[in-house]
């Protein structure tokens, strides 16, 4: 995960889409309304690519027109359309070729302070109201699980924001490490609402795993399975962290082995000393027996100086011509 600073700037948007939009899951998009900052945690995303590349889903394969010409300004360059009569929020990324990010949808985001919150959900619920509703209220997990429900919950609108820039005071994305809440596992799969024929299976849509449940659509209760489903691993801060304590343990564990693998070399090395010292003990021990009866079997003609293993041996040889030759007989 990259960190640039608290909010960001065009630096965290100049990467290629997949990443910004992988990278954006965690991060808090926060609107000033009325006095109001709406925050919002970003839990899904899409990417498109731009011109030269092989995305027809994306708008800037369509060609440069006015209201596109967003996509095709610096990184970071907010893109506002109208989509299904509703407003949707998109950054541009890597040069200014079309690539661009699609937030599709996020969480509320959540404080310490009671009254904040509750303020903010009573301001988002107002702009944001449920129609054909007893009490027009939506639920938390249903103010902005959509792009344009997004864009209406946090107040903003295409005519105010499209081709702008974040500006820390009014309409901003928290980066900072303190209150991002990346993923731990990111949920890879194709894009929503693509008609057929134009790039549909492209797995470009990204969701933070444990907000799967309160995006525009899960992946994972689909009736219709999507064509491609992956779940990816990510190197957030938790898991560093966590790595970096599994490393230490590791490193521990590493200077307790090597003392006890010294202490038992030493154990092994007497022991090993031992069991030769016993070896040669044995071996002097069976080398002096086997020379006793070597003494006692062995028959010598004293006459030829020969000698012979069994007392048979001495006998034929003493009945030979040979022994005859010497000039004894029996």
């Amino acid at each position: 995960m990259q960190e640039i600073g608290k909010y960001s700037d065009s630096k965290f948007f100049d990467r290629d889409v997949q990443e910004v939009s992988k990278d954006l899951l965690g991060r808090v998009l926060e609107h000033l309304v009325d006095g109001v900052w709406l925050s919002v945690r970003i839990i899904e995303t899409e990417a498109y690519y731009g011109q030269g590349e092989e995305d027809r889903a994306s708008h800037a394969s369509l060609g440069f027109t006015e209201k596109r010409k967003a996509l095709f300004m610096e990184p970071g360059t907010i893109y506002m359309y109208y989509s299904r009569g509703g407003d949707s929020l998109n950054f541009t990324c890597s040069g200014n070729s079309g690539n661009a990010v699609l937030v599709k949808s996020g969480y509320p985001l959540k404080t310490s302070n009671q009254s904040q919150n509750e303020t903010m959900l009573q301001k988002m619920r107002q702009l944001n109201p449920l129609p054909n509703a007893k009490n027009g209220i939506r639920s938390i997990d249903r103010l902005c699980n959509g792009q344009t429900l997004l864009c209406k919950s946090i107040g903003l609108k295409v005519k105010d924001w499209d081709c702008q820039n974040l500006s820390s005071e009014l309409f901003r994305l928290d980066i900072s490490k303190e209150n991002s809440e990346p993923p731990t596992e990111i949920i890879q799969t194709t894009r929503l609402g693509i008609p057929k024929g134009r790039d549909e299976n492209l797995p470009y849509r990204f969701i933070h795993s444990e907000y799967v449940t309160k995006c525009t659509k899960n992946p994972l209760t689909m009736r219709k399975p999507p064509a491609v489903l992956n779940k990816i691993s990510t190197d957030s801060w938790k898991t560093q962290r966590a790595g970096n304590d599994i490393k230490t343990s590791i490193k521990k564990e590493k200077i307790d082995f090597n003392e006890s693998s010294s202490q038992e070399n030493i154990m092994v090395q007497s022991e090993i000393q031992k069991e030769e010292s016993e070896i040669q003990k044995k071996e002097s021990e069976t080398n002096a027996v086997q020379v006793i009866p070597e003494k006692k079997n062995t028959f010598f003609c004293k006459t030829c100086k020969i000698t012979y293993g069994s007392r048979a041996e001495l006998r034929r040889h003493k009945n030979s011509k040979r022994h005859v030759d010497k000039g004894v007989t029996y």
